[in-house]
């Protein structure tokens, strides 16, 4: 089948604008100092795009300059002045690239910085010299000598009902020590620490006999390990939801987590009990106690902080959590190289952070317990996030990895603006179920850049979420199986995602529900742009008027996601009340139809139940190299269908005659050298 080329008639050719201007210039925010962070921002209203060319937005692209002249390879939203840069001007260009023209904008020779009053919540922008200056952190606490940290580890036993623990090597353990015993017992049984749920009976037959429980007491079954839940007259079967993800049907076995009472050459005595009999158990150090040193501030603010964390792996039983650190820098020798981690058995690994303005992470990584051994949440129902900061301005998060963590790899909450995730990577060979897996997200909150970050996962997930946040920058992002998303938000930049999603990456994980009716994003677009949230809820963004790009998208199908449904899944869909999505250039390439595929969409908009309005398609290609029969699916699937003003320019595929109808309403006419 020959290629057919969309393009729009009535008023485009008297309509070629695309003509940038800029009204005001562009702007640096951060304080500027050395290791540092400095953003650049165009403020709300600061060009127009002029005259009108339908539904098209300008791209800008970034050149930071020292005394004038460029930086080499200096060309992100965000600059780290680096220690030659000192006592020199530092500003940044902008340019706004058009259909038909592009105009450069240079910032000021000042930078606003975010300040408060400590545990106010309240920020103010303070102007100050343009002149980095030396970062006034000047003492570095080393956190495996200043603050304790070990990297202990040997293997143990221990006896059911024995607080006795006798280790291979107990040279680096001391009486006082908090030790993890990791849990070798797979779900749907007890571990070493006991299990979660608590509460548990032999069989079914002694769990029906007892009726005396609260509403939602959960418990689970030693006979078979399922978790169940008594709704007030009956135990029920306890089903993953996606506002209760915590047992997935089955029982979690703990670690056991104790502190050492006394110490006889390798035999140690805790003081908990073992639940159950273990043999050659991992036994680590358990670095929690020693870490609210250094992050669990609650009297007030605490200003530059350096911590350093050496090349070595750090075991914590629970999350860290930092409140009211400003100016804290975390860093370490390289993403694997320093890393902490939950063993099995613990609450997934995570960092919690609120009122932590201007914190810098660098170069650790960190691993969860997100496998199917381990499973579990925090215990009061709290997700367990990997990196969570809210009410924290000018954040940056540079070359850390994840690996394994439960939810959220690095998100950034409510007010964390001016914020930066750079060069970070996820791994995950678990699959995930739950609906609150997003890798790298945004909520609530503006301004904000994610750069060259990478998501590698055996199947499918939720990758980068846009959520109700607004000018959001993200820049060559590159998924295997990862998916991203916009919801409700608005003046986004996604620029060259490289995307690819390989066969057999859908996952069932429960067997008692049938295929497909579980939480496994078998649906969700590969790119999603919408307003599925409930349009600007809760966030003051004038969000639906501000729209959003897809620039030079690369996607890839290499095989069949499932191999029952042969689901392809859909490439980018527009699904909006937006006012103004455009998606230009890039391709989408999936593989050979064959007939039972249940989704094989390109891009397109979807009307249902909303108004799809102001979308832009622009010299986007599809390759597909076999779909003689597929005269029920389109690139814009019901694009023509709704009664919006949508735009389709220079694209190219071989599907487009599907679903495109000619229209003879203004400004929504299409026509087709192939015919429609």
């Amino acid at each position: 089948m020959s290629s057919i080329r969309l393009s729009i008639v009535s008023s485009a050719t008297a309509n070629r604008g695309g003509v940038p201007i800029w009204l005001a210039n562009p702007e640096v925010r951060g304080r500027c100092e050395v290791d540092r962070k400095l953003s650049a921002r165009i403020p709300p209203g600061a060009y127009v795009y002029t005259p009108t060319l339908d539904y098209a937005r300008p791209v800008p692209s970034w050149q930071w300059n020292i005394d004038g002249v460029p930086i080499p390879g200096a060309t992100d939203p965000i600059y780290v002045p680096a220690p030659e840069d000192e006592d020199k001007e530092i500003t940044v260009s902008v340019t706004l690239k058009g259909a038909y023209a592009s105009a450069v904008a240079t910032s000021g020779s000042t930078v606003a910085y975010y300040s408060n009053t400590p545990g106010s919540g309240v920020y103010a922008d303070v102007v100050t010299s343009n002149v980095v200056q030396a970062n006034s952190a000047t003492t570095t606490i080393n956190l495996a000598t200043t603050g304790g940290w070990k990297t202990s580890k040997t293997t143990g036993s221990m006896t059911a009902g024995s607080p006795t623990l006798t280790v291979a090597d107990a040279t680096n353990f001391s009486v006082g020590d908090q030790v993890i015993v990791e849990n070798t017992a797979s779900y749907g049984s007890m571990g070493v620490g006991g299990a979660v749920p608590a509460l548990y009976y032999a069989d079914a037959t002694a769990r029906d006999a007892d009726t005396s429980k609260a509403t939602n007491t959960r418990c689970w079954l030693q006979s078979t390990g399922r978790v169940f839940r008594w709704n007030g007259s009956a135990w029920v079967a306890d089903r993953t939801s996606t506002n209760d993800p915590i047992y997935y049907g089955w029982a979690m076995p703990k670690a056991l987590v104790a502190t050492i009472t006394a110490k006889s050459g390798n035999t140690l005595t805790l003081n908990k009990d073992a639940v159950v009999s273990i043999t050659g158990a991992n036994v680590y150090f358990d670095c929690l106690p020693l870490a609210a040193a250094y992050f669990s501030i609650y009297s007030g603010a605490v200003a530059n902080r350096r911590l350093y964390l050496p090349t070595g792996e750090y075991a914590f039983s629970d999350k860290i959590e930092m409140l009211d650190l400003q100016d804290c820098f975390l860093f370490g020798d390289g993403r694997t190289l320093s890393v902490m981690f939950s063993p099995a058995g613990c609450w997934s690994f995570n960092i919690r952070g609120n009122q932590c303005h201007r914190t810098i992470f660098r170069n650790f990584g960190y691993r969860g317990s997100h496998r199917l051994n381990s499973w579990i949440l925090d215990e009061d129902g709290n997700r367990a996030r990997g990196i969570h900061f809210e009410l924290s301005f000018d954040l940056l998060f540079d070359n850390l990895r994840s690996d394994e963590t439960m939810n959220d790899a690095i998100t950034l909450g409510a007010n964390c603006g001016q914020s930066a995730i750079r060069s970070c990577y996820a791994r995950f060979v678990t699959p995930i179920r739950s609906y609150f897996q997003w890798t790298f997200n945004t909520a609530d909150t503006t301004d904000n850049n994610l750069i060259d970050c990478e998501v590698n996962s055996d199947y499918m997930i939720p990758a980068i979420e846009c959520f109700r946040s607004d000018r959001v920058n993200i820049i060559r992002f590159k998924g295997r199986n990862a998916m991203i998303s916009t919801n409700t938000s608005g003046g986004f930049l996604i620029d060259k995602p490289y995307l690819r999603f390989s066969a057999g990456c859908f996952y069932e994980f429960d067997p008692d529900k049938a295929p497909l009716s579980q939480n496994a994003w078998w649906g969700n677009p590969f790119i999603n742009i919408n307003t599925n949230i409930g349009n600007t809820s809760g966030s003051g963004l004038d969000l639906a008027a501000n729209g959003g790009s897809v620039v030079d998208a690369d996607i890839e199908v290499e095989g069949y996601m499932d191999a029952t449904y042969k689901v392809r899944g859909k490439a980018i869909i527009v699904a909006p009340s937006y006012g103004g999505v455009m998606v230009r250039g890039g391709r989408i390439k999936t593989i050979p139809y064959v007939p039972g595929d249940s989704i094989a969409w390109g891009i397109g908009c979807d009307g249902d139940s909303v108004t799809t309005s102001m979308v832009r398609f622009e010299g986007f290609t599809h390759e597909d190299p076999d779909y003689p029969n597929a005269a029920d699916w389109s690139v814009f699937h019901r694009f023509a269908d709704t009664d919006g003003h949508g735009r389709v320019f220079a694209c190219v595929g071989e599907q487009f005659k599907a679903r495109v109808k000619r229209r003879n309403r203004t400004n929504a006419q299409y026509i087709s050298d192939g015919g429609i």
